[in-house]
């Protein structure tokens, strides 16, 4: 029998897996994802030169693949590299296959 605080974790585990799943399923649309794939490091200036993205956009991504985790930030704040958490990639990747091949199913008890 679920408790009440399994199914809320359950239920937050699969809603970051969505988002996780969502980022990674865009990852050849994301000029940032495309680029890092390719290099090991860029700053901030290279970035914006690759992607051809105003400040303020490429910044809602390097905050949006950060929240999401794929995306590692280091160095001081005039001199920050940004690089791809592979590591996190793949184990998203694995959870994508196995959601895939095996879904969840949810019973309801009424």
């Amino acid at each position: 029998m679920y408790t009440n605080n399994t199914i809320k974790r359950s239920l937050a585990r699969l809603s970051q897996a969505i988002e996780n799943l969502e980022i990674i399923s865009h990852e050849r649309s994301i000029p940032i994802v495309r680029f890092l794939k390719s290099n090991a490091t860029a700053n901030f200036f290279q970035l914006q030169q690759e992607t051809n993205l105003p400040p303020l956009q490429l910044q809602e991504q390097i905050n949006a693949l950060k929240k999401v985790g794929v995306l590692k930030v280091s160095g001081d704040k005039d001199l920050r590299t940004y690089e791809l958490d592979q590591y996190k990639i793949l184990r998203i990747q694995l959870i994508t296959k196995q959601l895939i091949e095996h879904p969840i199913e949810i019973h309801d008890r009424i």
